[in-house]
């Protein structure tokens, strides 16, 4: 997964820097603060919820935009990933529902008939 969303990031003009544990994402972190950071809850190492947790603690951990990519998908799951981010400009906390469980769980990670590809943005 991480290969492919460097790939991905790359195709789309961007320059990830990858990290193969949370140890070593924690440590890019402080080195310099990114705009945006991915992080896989079950890494090795420091988790993605320990890491983002730091990345909150941090004096510039406001400005970084947090993504948590996870095959988790209890109600309780998310809001263990939300409770780890919390930021004073979050936009009110959704709440899990039947159809967002559904949507989770049937992602294959292969084309869906009759949905339309993602594009990069810029």
């Amino acid at each position: 997964m991480r290969l492919l969303l460097e790939e991905v990031l790359r195709a789309c003009g961007h320059q990830p820097i990858a990290a193969s544990d949370g140890t070593e994402a924690w440590s890019a972190f402080e080195r310099e603060v990114p705009p945006m950071v991915i992080l896989d809850w079950q890494m090795p190492g420091l988790d993605g919820l320990e890491v983002c947790r730091r990345i909150r603690a941090h004096p510039e951990g406001d400005i970084t935009f947090v993504l948590m990519v996870t095959a988790r998908d209890r109600a309780d799951d998310l809001t263990a990933v939300l409770d780890a981010a919390p930021t004073p400009t979050r936009t009110p906390r959704p709440t899990p529902t039947p159809r967002w469980r559904r949507s989770s769980q049937s992602t294959s990670g292969r084309a869906q008939p009759g949905r339309t590809p993602t594009r990069c943005w810029r």
